[in-house]
């Protein structure tokens, strides 16, 4: 049974906290503190940066159709050399959150948990999934969406993995800067939920990171 819950809320960069070209476009450690405690008294992540997980080996059409055709991320040009020969670890955009995404060996990783994402509308999204493109792209896959009662979509990647995509306003984008290359239509990758057993060593885990 999967009792505990990890939940890393996206949280605030400071100056010694730069990574995979975020370009900041504030520093101050005093602000990002106050606002840190504000959104969670027990949160001392400052940023969540990037999501590694990988996609099945030869399947950069479904990692395309889905992550560029359906979630409308952005190809982050550091990566286009292998975007182009359709092969190796691209990166996709979404605000100033990324997904890394390695070839596996050669099976897909499906992430025990749940990904969050913030749009500003999700009807284009519902439109992308009703429409032919992107439904005959992923044909054979495991994608899927859902509409949950509050109005947010529950969405399966082609390979099992789950997420959740909600509504929000551009206060939503990060601020202090942006990942490079073309702006992306999500607002930013909120939140990740990870699922543990219960005699999970959170402890050990927390001392590791």
């Amino acid at each position: 049974t999967l009792l505990h819950h990890l939940v890393f809320f996206l949280g605030l960069i400071t100056s010694v906290c730069l990574c995979h070209g975020f370009s900041a476009t504030s520093s101050s450690s005093s602000s990002a503190t106050t606002l840190a405690e504000s959104i969670d008294q027990k949160n001392n992540i400052l940023i969540l940066d990037h999501l590694n997980i990988n996609h099945e080996k030869g399947r950069h059409d479904w990692v395309t159709a889905f992550y560029i055709d359906f979630l409308q991320c952005a190809w982050d040009p550091r990566k286009m050399e292998n975007v182009k020969a359709g092969s190796k670890t691209v990166w996709a955009n979404i605000g100033a959150q990324q997904f890394h995404l390695p070839e596996g060996k050669p099976e897909a990783q499906v992430l025990e948990g749940v990904v969050t994402l913030v749009y500003p509308k999700l009807e284009a999204l519902l439109e992308r999934y009703k429409g032919r493109q992107v439904a005959s792209a992923l044909k054979g896959s495991h994608f899927d969406v859902n509409v949950e009662g509050n109005g947010c979509l529950l969405v399966t990647d082609p390979w099992g993995t789950r997420f959740r995509l909600v509504e929000g306003d551009e206060s939503e984008r990060d601020s202090r800067g942006c990942q490079p290359g073309d702006q992306s239509e999500g607002l930013a990758m909120k939140d990740l939920t990870i699922f543990v057993k219960k005699d999970a060593n959170l402890n050990g885990i927390g001392r590791f990171y």
